[in-house]
């Protein structure tokens, strides 16, 4: 299950997530955190997210909600306020 994710993308065409996964390893409940990263480039009316070692994600935005569209499972992240 996840359990959160950040998503920064970043003005020099990369982008960087972090997600937290709770599961269970040998009977043992703990949280997973895990890094992704890539590039990504304009596409029609969207965007193509590259991921290092992996596949490409298709992305369209809304407002201030980012979409990514994972093979069928859908990601939202809502723009927060810089720091």
């Amino acid at each position: 299950m996840i359990v959160g994710s950040t998503f920064t993308v970043n003005s020099d065409s990369t982008f960087r997530s972090t997600m937290s996964y709770r599961m269970t390893v040998r009977d043992v409940p703990q949280v997973v955190e895990r890094e992704f990263s890539g590039t990504y480039a304009r596409e029609g009316a969207g965007y193509k997210f590259t991921w290092l070692n992996a596949g490409q994600t298709p992305v369209t935005l809304q407002g201030d909600t980012l979409i990514l569209n994972n093979e069928g499972m859908l990601f939202a992240y809502v723009r927060s306020p810089e720091r």
